[in-house]
């Protein structure tokens, strides 16, 4: 909440009122899962990434994290929000944790069934811990990697939007260039 709240706003308002696709042939859809005491997609369906909008959001309530990875968990399949239609390739998936706060809630069950889940098992993971009340471990089972865990303090805040436009270009580039491949 509050001046980490504002700092995630800010972040993915500045990258998304100004993103440019590398590759403008390939189709990136996103969406993003609020979370707090319960969990909610941003869209009801995955946007266009040219065409996508960061709505503004407060944080409040508890830090959710099992009911967000359920939510997630529920909506990959082939009948779920990551379905694609019309015989559309699928490329991969980026999944990206961005807390502030302690799980408080049984996360390790909704994130074991997730880890079964063939969307996520081949996805690219990353998750980024703002401020200093952060378990590290909690967001390295996230990700599976420590290398793709970050942690950026409360003095640091300013440094969300640059690892977060770093992170999205050098994964999409991984994505346009496997398009390109097939």
């Amino acid at each position: 909440a509050g001046e980490r709240m504002e700092s995630v706003n800010n972040a993915f308002s500045e990258i998304f009122d100004n993103f440019e696709l590398m590759n403008p042939d390939i189709d990136i859809r996103m969406n993003v899962i609020l979370f707090s005491t319960s969990a909610v997609w941003m869209y009801d369906k995955m946007v266009n990434i040219e065409g996508f909008r960061w709505q503004q959001t407060e944080a409040e309530g508890l830090t959710s994290l099992g009911i967000a990875l359920e939510t997630l968990n529920g909506s990959l399949g082939k009948d779920g929000l990551f379905s694609h239609q019309n015989g559309e390739r699928y490329f991969g998936s980026l999944f990206m944790l961005i807390s502030d706060g302690e799980p408080t809630d049984d996360y390790k069950k909704q994130l074991n069934s997730l880890a079964q889940n063939p969307f996520y098992k081949k996805s690219k993971r990353f998750a980024i811990g703002l401020g200093e009340d952060i378990r590290p471990e909690v967001l390295e089972e996230f990700t599976g990697n420590s290398k793709t865990t970050f942690i950026i303090p409360s003095n640091e805040l300013n440094m969300l939007s640059p690892l977060l436009k770093r992170l999205l270009t050098m994964n999409l580039y991984a994505l346009s260039v496997a398009s390109l491949e097939e």
